[in-house]
């Protein structure tokens, strides 16, 4: 199934098929994006990323500042301030900001999540908000394994930026052969959008999120499945209640 165009279909128990046709929704400019901060009390709102970033950088700073860590040995114990996180970081500051970031990449992914949520007027989520700001646990280092490369960054949404740029080594443009360049990885693809697609299956990379529970999916067609999913599921309800 490709991207230009989502299908997606569920079948019922009687056979009944539950199907979406739609094309993509338009591209959102940088302009139209909103990140709003839920360090603690703050709930200050950007419109640009880097801003974001530097904003929740400051927050970061000043924790670093204020707030004595025990010492467990085995690292540092760090507790996250975000809104609906608290989730308690053992090891080094770098550890403890790499989460923080990912808050931050992960604000960015939901408000990608509401705008298709809006523009295919999709069903509300059913899991509820208690979980809208968990987030994965991540790897020791973002590091680049891209040929003769091995920067490594404390920011997600950097890293990711700068992991897609090495794909800019090959021309634009349909059957242009593209080899990945990652460490232990011979994978050769046809054109460079497919080689950015690619990278994500080496830096886990996640594209879109639910902005009701925060989960994280690679594509926009596995978000419209997760709400397809609880729509048929309620119908089924109903359809049970409906008979007996």
């Amino acid at each position: 199934m490709s991207e230009a165009e989502t299908n997606q279909s569920q079948e019922s128990e009687g056979g009944n098929m539950l199907k979406i046709k739609c094309k993509p929704p338009p591209v959102i400019k940088e302009s139209e994006f909103r990140y709003q901060c839920e360090w603690d009390t703050c709930d200050q709102i950007e419109t640009d990323m880097s801003a974001f970033i530097k904003h929740v950088g400051t927050h970061v700073v000043k924790y670093h500042q204020q707030t004595l860590h025990a010492d467990l040995g085995t690292g540092i114990c760090y507790t996250c301030g975000w809104r609906a996180c608290g989730t308690q970081i053992i090891g080094s500051e770098i550890d403890f900001n790499r989460h923080i970031y990912f808050h931050v990449f992960h604000v960015r992914i939901k408000y990608v999540g509401t705008h298709l949520s809006n523009t295919l007027r999709l069903n509300t989520c059913q899991i509820g908000t208690q979980s809208r700001n968990w987030i994965p646990e991540l790897p020791e280092n973002l590091e680049c394994s891209w040929q003769d490369c091995g920067i490594i960054y404390d920011n997600p949404y950097l890293f990711y930026c700068h992991v897609s740029l090495h794909a800019q080594v090959y021309s634009e443009g349909r059957d242009v052969p593209c080899k990945c360049l990652w460490a232990d990885c011979d994978a050769v693809v046809r054109s460079r959008h497919r080689l950015k697609e690619h990278l994500r299956s080496h830096t886990q990379e996640k594209v879109i999120a639910c902005p009701t529970c925060g989960s994280l999916f690679c594509s926009r067609t596995k978000l419209v499945d997760h709400f397809l999913r609880q729509t048929h599921s309620d119908c089924l309800m109903e359809t049970e209640k409906g008979s007996s």
